[in-house]
């Protein structure tokens, strides 16, 4: 019994083993394609294309480059700094505005009804 397993068990094995070699083996032919095609693409000469594709990877090259200096120069930890105390300064912008108009719009009620009084009040001793 333990034989038959043993040769079992050697069978698969060496159906594994013969599996993954040809695994290998179309993953270096794959792999060996892939090299060669970019090979061909670095030998392609840009300027002989006249579809306007070399102006287009120029373009995207400069942009890239000046998107990389702009990320070397910028000092992230600064900007979310200056971020956070806008936001705050914001927020407490926001709440002392919203305080300013309730103690103008207080103010205003009680002016205009003084002054409303005060006139129906004149306009009651003059009738008199």
């Amino acid at each position: 019994m333990e034989n038959a397993n043993t040769m079992s068990d050697h069978d698969i094995l060496i159906t594994l083993v013969a599996t993954v070699n040809e695994q290998h083996k179309s993953l270096l032919e794959k792999m060996e394609g892939v090299k060669q095609n970019i090979k061909d693409i670095k030998d392609v000469d840009l300027k002989e294309i006249k579809n306007g594709t070399h102006e287009r990877i120029v373009a995207l090259e400069i942009r890239v480059a000046s998107m990389e200096k702009l990320r070397d120069e910028t000092n992230y930890p600064e900007v979310v700094k200056t971020v956070r105390n806008n936001n705050e300064w914001i927020s407490s912008f926001k709440i002392s505005w919203k305080t300013t108009l309730f103690i103008v719009s207080t103010a205003t009620a009680v002016v205009t009804f003084i002054l409303s009084f005060l006139l129906q009040l004149s306009n009651l001793l003059k009738l008199h």
